[in-house]
């Protein structure tokens, strides 16, 4: 992102915002409520219309000049979020959640090949979820079925992790656990960024930081 601005009628979102984020960094992004950080968020996910407007550049891509969709960007980023889960399809098992993450749909409206299954059975293992995939997720324990969703945003291997405060309303022991699972996946060189508010409680795995205040860039550093 260079020299960034967001704007709506006259309040200012975010301004000159210069951030760059390259293959294989784990930031931490930080702030207060409104400090700007869902719409820089949302800039980068492909679903902010001011994104045209402004130099940002994913996957070395000019945005609105390589006449790619909103889902050729999704189906390179994976994504959890407060919205997501609240949102997420109340009729979907364990299984069909994670599966979703294939089509970027909530919940699973389509066939899965065979290599998908057993992709889909290896990553229920991993997350000790396989004894309960048949079950609906909203059944599960909050912290089980955050790492439900976590499945969902890896299972496509995505190139950028957005992990948008996934620990929200999680214990001390479930948010360990979560971010344990997140620095055993960072092993794999994805890029992450990560929202975050108690420095206690992130992943082992983070390279560096940017906080946002009242829309400005504060810090950008190297952890």
């Amino acid at each position: 992102m260079n020299n960034v601005h967001v704007k709506y009628d006259e309040k200012q979102v975010l301004t000159n915002i210069d951030w760059q984020v390259n293959a294989g960094e784990r930031w931490l992004l930080q702030g207060h409520n409104g400090s700007g950080k869902s719409t820089l968020l949302s800039l980068i996910t492909g679903d902010h219309p001011q994104a045209y407007g402004n130099d940002i550049k994913l996957f070395g891509v000019q945005r609105g000049t390589g006449g790619e969709s909103i889902w050729d960007i999704k189906r390179r980023i994976g994504l959890i979020s407060p919205e997501l889960h609240w949102y997420f399809d109340a009729n979907a098992t364990v299984l069909e959640s994670l599966a979703s993450g294939f089509f970027d749909s909530n919940g699973l409206y389509r066939q899965l090949r065979y290599a998908q299954k057993q992709q889909l059975e290896e990553l229920l293992k991993f997350l000790d979820l396989f004894d309960v995939k048949d079950e609906l997720l909203t059944t599960l324990p909050l912290g089980k079925q955050r790492l439900a969703l976590l499945g969902r945003t890896i299972i496509k291997n995505p190139q950028l992790l957005v992990l948008d405060e996934p620990c929200q309303g999680l214990d001390q022991q479930q948010t360990q656990y979560f971010n344990d699972l997140v620095d055993e996946i960072s092993k794999n060189g994805v890029t992450i960024i990560y929202v975050g508010h108690f420095e206690t409680q992130l992943p082992k795995c983070i390279t560096h930081k940017l906080v946002l205040k009242n829309g400005k860039k504060e810090v950008a550093s190297s952890e």
